[in-house]
């Protein structure tokens, strides 16, 4: 049994603008459900993020992960709006683009911003 499709009608032309809106209202809803799960399941991640910003506390951990959520939703936005012509299209392109995030955040980004090179590439430990 197939599954139905609901297609997205586009009535105007493509608005860039609005485009990294809704990428940057769906990153922060990504982001909070993320951040809900560092913080049940991994509690020093998000202080640990914070450190970035020199605010090591679950606060500015929040802060700056929802920030860039918002800034990662919106290349989405930029990036794939004119491709992502389903909802069911939106949520495939959004995984992966969100797990290739996720890899580069935690695996490249966070060690190198936090002086950390000796954790590149590792997994197996969350804090410094």
């Amino acid at each position: 049994m197939a599954i139905p499709q609901e297609r997205v009608t586009v009535t105007s032309a493509y608005n860039p603008a609005q485009a990294a809106g809704y990428g940057a209202v769906a990153g922060i809803m990504g982001g909070i459900v993320f951040g809900l799960m560092m913080t049940v399941l991994i509690p020093p991640a998000l202080p640990m993020i914070g450190k970035i910003i020199g605010m090591p506390s679950l606060g500015g951990g929040w802060l700056y992960h929802l920030f860039n959520s918002a800034v990662i939703g919106a290349v989405f936005g930029l990036a794939l709006g004119r491709v992502v012509t389903t909802y069911a299209m939106g949520a495939l392109w959004g995984a992966v683009y969100g797990f290739v995030w996720w890899s580069l955040g935690s695996l490249v980004l966070l060690p190198l911003l936090l002086c950390m090179p000796d954790k590149l590439f590792k997994t197996d430990d969350t804090t410094p």
